[in-house]
């Protein structure tokens, strides 16, 4: 008796089978019928890669106009804080759902993007005021 493997690929298709979809033929598929046209579906995918490949080049040109006068510093510390956060912040998590529960996980993740908003926001309260001019007063 041969193993079927667990999951399957038809990239010609865009589909994607696994062995449950064998018993039920709509269960653990992905295809371009999902987004009422093939040429919808390709479009969205395009756009989905593009925003999440695209926001880091975006946040270092940010962060590097905002501080001209030492680029690497302020990259560095970008970096350092995004890739602690990818290798941290799904261990947390894990840990949270396996341990605790799924509510708690989330939960985590719900505060930490609230603490990651209001940090932001005052960042940004604070570059804008270092940014500030003096208004000209008449003499």
């Amino acid at each position: 008796m041969a193993v079927r493997p667990a999951t399957r690929c038809r990239c010609s298709s865009c589909r994607l089978r696994s062995r449950s979809a064998s018993r039920s033929p709509r269960r653990g598929r992905l295809s371009p019928s999902l987004a009422g046209s093939p040429t919808a579906f390709y479009v969205a995918i395009t756009v989905a890669l593009l925003g999440s490949w695209g926001w880091p080049g975006l946040a270092y040109f940010t962060v590097v106009r905002i501080h001209p006068e030492a680029p690497a510093r302020a990259s560095g510390v970008l970096l350092s804080g995004t890739l602690t956060g990818t290798v941290i912040g799904p261990v947390v998590v894990g840990v949270l759902a396996r341990d605790g529960s799924y509510t708690a996980a989330w939960t985590f993740c719900a505060v930490l993007s609230l603490m990651a908003t209001a940090s932001l926001g005052t960042s940004l309260r604070y570059v804008n005021r270092r940014h500030e001019r003096p208004t000209p007063t008449a003499t």
